[in-house]
């Protein structure tokens, strides 16, 4: 540090900016020492800075010097430089001028990235810096025995502060993690004895994350032990602060070592479940709350005293207030308002504006720009962003955090969710876990998933729509989404070169295929995600894999097709198909099944059913049954409305019994696991999401058999008695067996047994069956048929009521 204060003050003058655009390294940490011995002011620059926003910076802060590394050396070549991993090379120095400082003198300017996407530049004081490390060190969080971790990029404040100038200041130890990897961190924690790690939420989760994977894997017995002691071990961690966890689970922190002490959390909200469950697996997690613009801790848990979901006290000399305003609020003694901060923590304003400093500072108090609450004992807690807020028509105010989590909470193949102002939400699934569940059509499983979580919620929570995107959404480096990227940038496709893979024969000819199934995209690519950029879903996904057996005379099965998630998996199953053919899996035969003592048994089962169910509709619920004269002869698919668990044994008893023997039924996999219950009941399995092919083939030679089909087009139970939009599956066997649908009302089920109630009670219940839709000749209407269908079935629903 002297031999570069004293080589800076031999080039340029004191005050001068120096921009430090290097990796983390103990040489950051000495360049930074040496700037600020020089009496220089530091700008320290993120090194994944794109070159347009470096010249900017660069034309913003008019720096004299620039201190780089190795790996930003090409970005700044020709610009006044020096490369702080050669500092040794300067001459030796051990004194250097004295430099006349104040404490209000600027000791850096922190160019934020903020979530706004425009930089703003942070004046932050010696005197910030200071108080800031004195209140911390009085919080007893950190002693001189502690070994902090340094992952975070030292460019934020958040890492600055805490795993730089506290334990500088105070003669503890810092340790350099070799990488970045989940192994490398816990191998580093463990043999250097790391005691504290100054972490961001996403990196909590993923440990969090990680560690519930594994005992999602194991029996169920060990799995349901695991849950009953994590559920005691919280319980004492929450009410006595008893740190069971660390002995009951040492398995886990052998991973870690015992002297490992505890995470320390910033930068954005942490899922309070997420701090619940490592605190009770035997980890320490103290979050806290700050800003750039407040040097940046401005509020810590105490660490006897943590409270998950809260973002703390204020540290000792810090004032905190919530501003209430009219558009957010509570309600009760609670007040939500905008959070303002006032101390010498409080930056000197932004460089080069003094309008927007007047804007953020007003009578000593920062308007920070989030909103939140402080409970009856003085936590703060956050509630999101007061630029994010979305303020509905009604009046209503949401805070798309609270939102997003809920969802994302309740649903695992919700990687990322980003509410927007329209309450429609942009979505990045995990795709490793739809491979590893065998979900092929995200969208779908989405879908309902998203519809069964919104039943939940107040009316105004719930969001009105989503769309999918196969990239991580853009995020600042401490983990917060860039909202104003996300609502204009997702679903562009960037230019791209065009595609080798595409150019072989067997590209071209898959090419062509696509096309046929998504003629608007016409910039295919072998990256393409099939669902999500191609809106090719499990039923089209049939389609393709039939017209890629027919063009390249290869057999398919469920199991390959479910593997096809982009463009690149089909063309290399292709390329290898002749040295790894498939095995298709033949569907097993009659056998038993076929025999005459099944059938025998089968049909007076449902004689029975028919005649009691019949009669148990007739009596308690006095079913009336209109148009069976509508009915043609078989083979046909009956498409009922679907709002209840009652509507498959309505329709069952309602027709005729020459109808009702022989119509079979498409059900859910998971309430009929067992094929001899499927058969008996006259029920083909399906599994929304996998196996198609094969209840697509049972289906078909249901129907070419000459017997019924009874489809559900819904695909579920609908939330409000309104008819769902449609899958396509009934249309597609519809064109392709050219086969009548006949649409059926039913009224009065969602009534006696709607989705989430447990007890009937009592309705009529009518059933109208209407004359039959004959399908077009193409599959290529398939869609539009779908529609005609629907929309038939929504007229007669109200003209039924």
């Amino acid at each position: 540090a002297f031999r570069l204060a004293s080589y800076l003050q031999r080039e340029i003058s004191a005050s001068d900016r120096v921009i430090l655009y290097a990796d983390n390294s103990p040489y950051w940490c000495s360049a930074y020492i040496g700037i600020i011995l020089s009496g220089a002011i530091a700008v320290p620059l993120d090194v994944e800075t794109d070159a347009e926003t470096l010249q900017s910076i660069i034309k913003d802060s008019e720096p004299a010097i620039i201190l780089y590394s190795e790996r930003t050396a090409g970005a700044v070549r020709g610009l006044r430089g020096f490369n702080i991993e050669k500092i040794e090379e300067l001459p030796p120095s051990e004194r250097i001028e004295p430099v006349s400082l104040s404490e209000e003198d600027i000791a850096s300017i922190i160019y934020t990235s903020g979530t706004t996407g425009r930089p703003k530049a942070v004046m932050l004081s010696h005197r910030n810096f200071v108080f800031e490390i004195e209140a911390v060190i009085k919080t007893g969080i950190i002693s001189e025995t502690d070994n902090i971790l340094s992952l975070l990029p030292l460019h934020h404040t958040y890492p600055f502060v805490c795993t730089f100038l506290i334990p500088f200041s105070i003669g503890a130890k810092v340790t350099f993690s070799p990488g970045l990897k989940g192994e490398e961190v816990m191998r580093t924690i463990r043999e250097r004895g790391i005691t504290c790690l100054v972490a961001v939420p996403l990196l909590l989760e993923l440990l969090h994350k990680r560690i519930m994977e594994r005992f999602k894997a194991l029996p169920i017995f060990i799995r349901q032990i695991f849950y009953l002691f994590k559920s005691i071990s919280s319980f004492l961690r929450r009410r006595w602060d008893i740190n069971f966890g660390k002995y009951l689970f040492f398995f886990i922190h052998r991973k870690t070592g015992f002297q490992f002490r505890y995470f320390t959390t910033g930068g954005a909200r942490l899922n309070p479940e997420v701090m619940k469950d490592l605190e009770a697996l035997g980890f320490t997690v103290i979050e806290g709350y700050g800003l750039t613009e407040t040097s940046p801790i401005a509020t810590f848990n105490p660490v006897k005293r943590r409270k998950p979901g809260s973002a703390g006290k204020p540290l000792e000399g810090v004032e905190l207030t919530i501003l209430p305003s009219d558009d957010s609020g509570k309600g009760g003694e609670i007040t939500v308002g905008e959070i303002a901060i006032r101390g010498p923590l409080v930056m000197k304003g932004y460089y080069k504006d003094r309008g927007l400093t007047e804007e953020a500072i007003r009578d000593g108090w920062l308007l920070t720009g989030d909103l939140g609450y402080i409970d009856s004992e003085g936590y703060l807690f956050i509630t999101g962003r007061k630029k994010d807020v979305i303020v509905l028509s009604s009046g209503k105010t949401i805070y798309p955090e609270d939102v997003e989590e809920r969802y994302r909470k309740a649903i695992p193949l919700i990687k990322e969710i980003c509410l927007l102002n329209s309450m429609e939400a942009v979505i990045f699934p995990d795709h490793e876990e739809a491979k590893r569940r065998g979900i092929v059509n995200i969208h779908s499983f989405l879908k309902w998933e998203i519809e069964n979580v919104s039943r939940g919620l107040p009316s105004h929570m719930r969001i009105k729509g989503f769309r999918l995107v196969k990239e991580p959404l853009p995020k600042t480096r401490l983990g917060k989404f860039k909202r104003y990227l996300i609502g204009e940038s997702t679903g562009k496709r960037a230019e791209r070169p065009e595609d080798p893979h595409l150019k072989t024969d067997t590209g071209r000819r898959l090419k062509e295929i696509i096309l046929s199934f998504a003629p608007e995209q016409r910039d295919l690519h072998s990256s393409d995600h099939l669902e999500i950029d191609l809106g090719i879903d499990s039923l089209r996904r049939i389609e393709l894999a039939s017209s890629i057996e027919k063009e390249f005379s290869i057999k398919l099965d469920d199991q390959v097709i479910r593997n096809w998630y982009t463009l690149k998996d089909i063309l290399d199953y292709i390329d290898t198909y002749r040295d790894r053919p498939s095995q298709v899996r033949q569907r097993e035969g009659g056998g038993f099944y076929n025999s005459f003592l099944f059938k025998r048994l089968k049909f007076i089962l449902l004689w029975i059913s028919h005649l009691l169910l019949r009669s148990l509709f007739m009596a308690l619920f006095r079913m009336k049954i209109r148009g069976l004269e509508n009915l043609p002869p078989p083979p046909f698919i009956i498409a009922p409305n679907h709002t209840s668990y009652f509507d498959g044994f309505v329709i069952f008893s309602a027709l005729p019994f020459r109808i009702s023997g022989r119509l079979y039924f498409q059900g859910l996999k998971r309430y009929f696991p067992l094929r001899f219950i499927s058969e008996l009941l006259n029920v083909i399995p399906v599994s929304p999401h996998t196996e198609l092919i094969d209840a697509m083939e049972r289906s078909k030679e249901c129907l070419r058999r000459g017997d019924p089909l009874c489809i559900f087009p819904e695909g579920g139970r609908s939330f409000d008695g309104e008819i769902r939009e449609f899958k396509s599956g009934f249309a597609l066997l519809s064109i392709s067996e050219s086969v009548p649908v006949v649409p059926v009302i039913i009224d009065g089920t969602f009534r006696i047994l709607p989705r989430g109630r447990i007890i009937p009670r009592y309705s009529s219940i009518k059933v109208q069956i209407n004359p039959p839709i004959t399908p077009p000749a193409s599959l290529s209407q398939a869609q539009e048929f779908t529609e005609r269908v629907r929309e038939e079935m929504i007229r007669l629903k109200k003209a039924l009521v």
